[in-house]
């Protein structure tokens, strides 16, 4: 499954693993760079926070 051009999303990720409190596996990372957010075949929804996004976030304790 290849890319499309412009797919990927430069995230933050110091500052989203900051926000979470918790590191996220970098294969998620890698495959956010490369792929970005979005669904495969309707079935798999892949998110990914942006600057500014922290809101989306539900901080537990």
């Amino acid at each position: 499954m290849p890319p499309h051009d412009g797919s990927g999303d430069i995230v933050d990720w110091d500052s989203v693993e900051e926000t979470l409190g918790v590191p996220l596996p970098s294969d998620f990372r890698d495959f956010v760079a490369v792929y970005g957010a979005g669904s495969i075949d309707d079935q798999v929804e892949i998110a990914s926070l942006e600057a500014g996004e922290s809101d989306r976030v539900d901080s537990r304790p």
